[in-house]
C-alpha cells in the first residue's frame, strides 16, 4: 500500500500519535510538499517547535518515506480537482487540492482525517487516526 500523508495526520504522528502502525503497514510513504509546508509554517522557535523539528526530521528518516513535488502532472491532476469541485460547488483548501491532486497522480491512499476530502471524485481516503467508539 502506497499512502500519501496529509498535514494533520503528519502533525499527530511527529507528535507520537495518530495511527503510526498503519505507517508499518505502508510500502511506501509520501508526504507531500504543501503538506511540508504547512507544517514547517507552523512551528517556532519556542522548545515546542523545536522538539517538532526534530520529530520530523525523525519521520524523514523512515526508510519508507519520501516527499514528492509537484510536476506538470501533479498541475494536470489539480486542474480536473479544481474543476470538479468549482462545478459541485464544494471547493476546498488550495493547498488541499494541490495533496489530493498528488494522491490521484501517485495512485496513493490519502492518510487524512480532514472530512473534505470526501468531496474529491476518486480519491481514496484513509482515517490519520482511529476514530473512538
Amino acid at each position: 500500500m502506497k499512502l500519501l500523508v496529509d498535514t494533520n495526520t503528519l502533525i499527530d504522528l511527529v507528535a507520537g500519535g495518530g495511527n503510526a502502525e498503519t505507517l508499518g503497514r505502508a510500502d511506501k510513504v509520501l508526504l507531500p510538499i504543501p503538506a511540508l509546508g504547512e507544517f514547517v509554517a507552523g512551528l517556532d522557535s519556542t522548545r515546542r517547535g523545536r522538539a517538532a523539528r526534530a520529530g520530523l526530521a525523525r519521520f524523514l528518516a523512515i526508510p519508507t518515506v519520501e516527499t514528492v513535488s509537484l510536476t506538470t502532472d501533479t498541475a494536470e491532476c489539480y486542474g480536473t480537482v479544481f474543476r470538479q469541485l468549482k462545478k459541485a460547488g464544494t471547493p476546498i483548501p488550495t493547498n488541499d487540492i494541490w495533496i489530493a491532486a498528488l494522491a490521484l497522480e501517485h495512485g496513493a491512499v490519502l492518510f487524512s482525517d480532514d472530512a473534505h476530502f470526501q468531496r474529491v471524485a476518486n480519491l481514496r481516503i484513509l482515517p490519520g487516526c482511529p476514530n473512538p467508539d
